[in-house]
């Protein structure tokens, strides 16, 4: 049976959905809760009776919501706005689409004499279009379209099952000749290693194959046995049936080199290696051991192991080359950016092919985007894509480059570069590199406070990542969901999708995702003011930081160390912290540690009236370049200053000036904090003014942080104690352990005149 719910076809019995000239297959999950909408039009459904009548068992709300999040961006136009699955808050969800059967889809069958007549059609205006445009229109191609984004054949390497040895030698055999072959010719390797499952992975595989007849997909298996290693290899072209191939050897160096050499000559017409790339790999069987014990346990997460191996194996040969690149990445991911661009001079002193030279380039210029060094990394991207020919490769280069725009505030220029990647990449055939593009278009439009077209990307990204099975990666997809969220000053669906995302983070045992998953749980207990809850995750996050020896983990659990303190107005405390946080700001060479860093001394500094220093650190903090970052962190606290000192025309001149850059949508935190600034001035000599202020941000729904308190104190003052008290009585449920003296006492006094006028 076909439906046809507003612009779009469904097809009730297979669960497919026609959209925009594309199908979208949905789960049997999806179908049966689509059609359960279907059957109840109009009628509002609680999520118990939901979870009831399409599950039969129990299930989550969240794992609800979320099946509902992904049908809304199958059926809507913003999903952010929904229009047909809507939400009765408190009740629960109704389908309010305009729905009506139609005639079913034809069979292919049926459709053949109609397609024969149309491709004869199309056939006539194509010719015709390609006639004229050759004679009359300029080509007007994009760079990497024309540089061959997408190569013809792509090799396609996972493994044959699990089958490990104590060090995960299988995986890191893979991935060795996964390298190779990319230094080598340029081949097209998508590593499946990360994908989760069997049956994704052949989902994946026999999607790429319909897309790609000159697919060819690769399964290797290492054992050893006898003291001898033997190497299996398949390669299956298309649906062909596969070819075995064994090598066997005591030496694991030949056994890679031989299986990398077969493959080559497998996926290139000429097939064979660069006549330099034969010398990367030493022809000692226990050094090439060595570096790939300490390439398994690079991508375990466990840099600091992975750098004492690669340490080793350049000190038996200091000319192995693949170890002292790898060594260079791992002190990169270990925050120690000067010993890495150390090792990456000392490769490019060394006269190396295209391939690796453009690695050894990319690596300089993400060390120094890491470093905060922002016109350094971004002049070093430009030269790489000015260098080298525009091919695949080189979609890192500019993803990075994007990044590294959007950092220095030029969101206009990193779209444009993003746009030009999404316009060249076919999702259907290079699916993990369409949703990387579209996760960092997703950051970008958030950092740009384009929330809409945000939240279109990250779903984009996370549909894709599931798709395939890469569940480290739909948990970064739902840290970015969560952090929409937070933007957007829903803080419970932010806190939900990131407990969602640490606890894929901890199913994989990702340390690093444990630890971006933490340092946004800290920050969220915070801002409720459960300082305790935030006390006891920042000591999971510092355990964690600690263990792989993150220094930004280190240094951001030092800020929220330094934050709490405060907070408590535990003042020796607090010092402490922030002379450890400035210790590893300054070890890690991070601008932006460094400038967060007298932000911290400036709000301790105010919690302790410190006046001078309070000026100090502001004269400081105004001659900083970064203006995103004052704006941010710098304004409130400055405002503050301006209002406990009594400038109150440099007060008013700030705000003012404040809010002309300042929008509603873009910006709805700092918004609110001026508003409830200038509300807070106004108590003083205009009270009701403060009171229209405070409850226009409260029907524009902007208070999500809790000011009940301001608002109370503007009807005392002007004699509605009634309503001060009913402020109070929120201020109390909502504050949490901001709940000080200070507010007990206005508590109380406005319980006393309540009383007083009631008598």
């Amino acid at each position: 049976m076909m439906y046809q719910i507003d612009k779009i076809s469904y097809d009730y019995s297979q669960g497919l959905i026609l959209k925009n000239g594309e199908e979208i297959k949905l789960t049997n999950k999806q179908k049966d809760l689509l059609n359960y909408f279907i059957d109840n039009p109009k009628k509002i459904l609680s999520k118990q009776k939901i979870m009831e009548e399409v599950w039969g068992r129990i299930i989550t709300e969240n794992s609800v919501d979320q099946f509902i999040s992904t049908l809304r961006g199958y059926l809507e136009e913003n999903p952010s706005k929904p229009e047909i699955l809507v939400t009765h808050f408190g009740k629960g969800m109704s389908f309010e689409g305009a729905i009506k059967k139609v005639k079913p889809l034809q069979t292919p069958k049926a459709a053949v004499n109609q397609l024969i007549l149309l491709f004869l059609s199309v056939s006539i205006i194509v010719v015709s279009y390609f006639f004229f445009s050759s004679v009359f229109v300029e080509d007007k191609k994009s760079p990497i379209d024309s540089a061959q984004a997408s190569p013809n054949r792509m090799l396609f390497i996972t493994d044959i099952n699990n089958s490990t040895n104590d060090y995960n030698q299988n995986s890191a055999t893979q991935q060795l000749i996964s390298e190779l072959l990319r230094l080598s010719n340029g081949a097209d390797v998508v590593d499946t290693s990360r994908f989760m499952g069997t049956e994704k992975k052949q989902e994946l595989t026999k999607q790429m194959w319909q897309l790609n007849p000159n697919l060819k997909l690769v399964k290797t298996q290492l054992q050893l046995s006898d003291k001898e290693y033997v190497l299996s290899i398949e390669v299956s072209n298309g649906l062909n049936p596969a070819k075995k191939q064994h090598f066997r050897s005591p030496d694991i160096h030949k056994i890679v080199l031989d299986a990398a050499n077969y493959l080559a000559k497998e996926n290139s017409q000429n097939g064979a290696f660069d006549t330099d790339l034969l010398t990367l790999l030493p022809e000692d069987k226990y050094l090439v051991e060595t570096y790939m014990r300490g390439f398994s346990f690079t991508n375990k997460g466990e840099t600091a192991k992975a750098i004492e191996y690669f340490n080793l194996c350049l000190q038996e040969k200091p000319d192995f080359h693949l170890a002292r690149l790898s060594l260079a990445k791992a002190l990169r991911r270990h925050s120690q950016y000067d010993e890495s661009i150390a090792q990456l001079e000392a490769l490019r002193s060394v006269n190396l092919n295209e391939s690796l030279t453009l690695v050894v380039d990319s690596e300089f210029a993400a060390v120094e985007l890491l470093r905060g060094h922002l016109s350094e990394a971004k002049s070093l991207f430009e030269k790489i894509i000015s260098n080298y020919p525009l091919t695949y490769r080189l979609y890192p280069a500019y993803m990075n480059l994007a990044a590294t725009d959007y950092r220095m505030g030029n969101y206009d220029q990193a779209l444009e570069r993003l746009k030009v990647l999404e316009k060249t990449i076919n999702e259907k055939t290079h699916p993990e590199d369409a949703a990387l593009i579209f996760n960092t278009m997703s950051a970008v439009y958030l950092y740009q406070k384009q929330l809409d077209e945000s939240f279109k990307y990250i779903n984009k990204s996370y549909e894709l990542f599931k798709k395939i099975g890469d569940l480290q990666r739909e948990g970064l997809s739902l840290a970015r969901l969560s952090i929409y969220y937070f933007m957007i000053g829903d803080l419970q669906k932010a806190e939900i999708h990131i407990r969602q995302s640490y606890d894929i983070a901890n199913q994989l045992g990702n340390k690093r995702s444990q630890q971006a998953a933490l340092n946004h749980m800290v920050e969220f207990k915070l801002i409720e003011g459960k300082f305790d809850e935030a006390s006891k995750l920042n000591v999971d996050l510092t355990h964690v930081a600690n263990e792989i020896h993150s220094l930004p983990g280190q240094t951001r659990a030092a800020q929220w160390d330094s934050l709490i303190a405060i907070e408590k107005k535990q003042f020796d405390k607090a010092q402490r912290s922030i002379s450890q946080h400035w210790q590893l700001a300054q070890t890690s060479q991070s601008k932006p540690s460094i400038n967060t860093n007298l932000i911290l001394q400036l709000q301790l500094a105010l919690a302790q009236k410190n006046w001078k220093m309070s000026d100090d650190l502001i004269q400081k903090l105004l001659k900083l370049e970064d203006k995103d970052f004052l704006t941010s962190s710098f304004i409130p606290l400055y405002i503050e200053y301006l209002s406990r000192q009594g400038f109150k025309t440099r007060l008013f001149n700030v705000i003012e000036e404040q809010k002309k850059k300042t929008d509603v949508y873009k910006d709805k935190i700092l918004l609110q904090k001026l508003a409830i600034s200038l509300a807070e001035e106004h108590l003083k000599d205009n009270p009701k003014k403060s009171i229209e202020l405070l409850k226009n941000l409260m029907v524009n729904d902007l208070i999500k942080y809790p000011y009940y308190s301001v608002l109370a104190e503007g009807y005392y003052q002007t004699g509605d104690f009634m309503s001060a008290l009913v402020q109070m009585e929120k201020a109390k449920k909502s504050y949490n352990q901001r709940w000080n003296q200070e507010l007990q006492e206005l508590y109380n006094k406005i319980r006393i005149a309540v009383k007083a006028q009631h008598n």
